[in-house]
């Protein structure tokens, strides 16, 4: 898991800041534990986070109030990652984006869609052009790092 993160990175010729740690993958028949960051009415979206997975009685991962529908994955611990992520795939979220941060770890962040794989078709569509894309990532690192 993880070759999708490297494979983008590497078309927008930042590879060399991807770097692979083996884990074991556990299958988990528990919930996952969210809790809630960030709910914006007008927009009906919903941010949470995935704190971990529990046996206990845990909700559905799709919000039901929620337009969009986020969740936020820690990537300090790389095993919560190699595990979260494909439950968070076989519920139908899907990779969106990273939030940077500078005092905690990074968050992988993981939007529902209705139809994965419809979403990937359209995406697959797009082109980056890779030294514009550097241009504008490298000034979004920059501008994240001075507000984070």
């Amino acid at each position: 898991m993880g070759e999708w993160l490297a494979s983008i990175l590497a078309g927008v010729g930042l590879a060399e800041s991807v770097a692979f740690t083996p884990l074991e993958r556990r299958a988990w028949s528990e919930g996952a534990v969210l809790r809630p960051l960030d709910w914006n009415a007008s927009l009906r979206l919903e941010r949470r986070g995935l704190v971990g997975f529990s046996a206990e009685g845990t909700p559905a991962l799709t919000s039901e109030r929620a337009r969009v529908d986020l969740i936020h994955l820690p990537m300090g611990e790389p095993q919560r990652v190699a595990e979260g992520t494909p439950v968070l795939l076989a519920a139908g979220f899907l990779p969106t984006g990273i939030r940077l941060h500078q005092r905690e770890p990074d968050e992988l962040v993981f939007q529902y869609v209705a139809d994965p794989r419809a979403a990937c078709e359209a995406v697959s569509r797009a082109r980056l052009d890779g030294a514009g894309a550097r241009e504008l990532f490298a000034g979004w690192r920059e501008r994240c790092a001075r507000t984070s």
